[in-house]
């Protein structure tokens, strides 16, 4: 899911600076067991994605890695 340009993962948006917001909204997700269970699912399935560790986050950290050995020559 793409908002103002940037990616943005699925999960709850709160105020940073609001504890209380976001205990407010971990209380509604609780309360809607559904709801939690296909946020929990789609999270995994995103990290899985996403994150993959050998897949896709080691391999473009040796690629940055390389590209800056080649510019310091």
């Amino acid at each position: 899911m793409k908002r103002g340009g940037e990616q943005i993962y699925r999960g709850l948006l709160v105020d940073f600076f609001s504890p209380q917001q976001l205990a407010a909204e971990i209380v509604q997700l609780l309360a809607q067991p559904d709801r939690l269970r296909a946020q929990r699912l789609q999270a995994r399935r995103d990290v899985e994605q996403h994150f993959d560790l050998a897949q896709r986050t080691l391999p473009r950290l040796i690629r940055l890695v390389e590209e800056l050995a080649e510019r310091r020559g």
